[in-house]
């Protein structure tokens, strides 16, 4: 506050959203960052309050299911690369019963989760493929290219 770019602002706030798949990682993330603010704050005579708002335990989905949209964006001439969200999906509450995978596809300059989240027809038609000839072979039907 006072929101201008022309001010030294009075008052900042601001959020960090960590993610990690190992739970011990995020409590040594969160106990480097509490460290960090209160020697940052100590050293420049600045007040700083951290709230944690909400906390997420790492999940992890069903490593056949991954292997199955891995082998599948392969077979379709895709690359493919495993990466973490730690976003509170749907998938994550589902995954608690049957088995579960995520498939995400690229969006404009990386923004996902966002009222200005783009992403292309093909990427998403990329996307459906992979989640079809995944949940094909899971079930023992042979899928064609053709």
């Amino acid at each position: 506050m006072p929101n201008s770019r022309n001010v030294i602002p009075g008052l900042v706030r601001m959020s960090v959203d960590m993610r990690h798949p190992d739970d011990d990682a995020l409590v040594r993330m969160d106990r480097e960052l509490c460290g960090a603010t209160a020697g940052i704050a100590r050293e420049l005579r600045l007040e700083c309050e951290l709230r944690q708002v909400v906390e997420f335990a790492a999940s992890h989905f069903d490593a056949d299911c991954v292997a199955s949209v891995q082998r599948a964006a392969q077979m379709l001439g895709y690359t493919s690369r495993r990466i973490v969200s730690g976003a509170a999906h749907d998938a994550v509450y589902l995954s608690r019963v049957p088995p579960t995978s995520m498939i995400f596809v690229p969006c404009k300059d990386g923004i996902s989760h966002n009222e200005t989240e783009d992403a292309q027809p093909e990427h998403l038609e990329a996307g459906a493929n992979v989640l079809l000839h995944a949940v094909l072979a899971r079930e023992g039907v042979s899928s064609s290219l053709g």
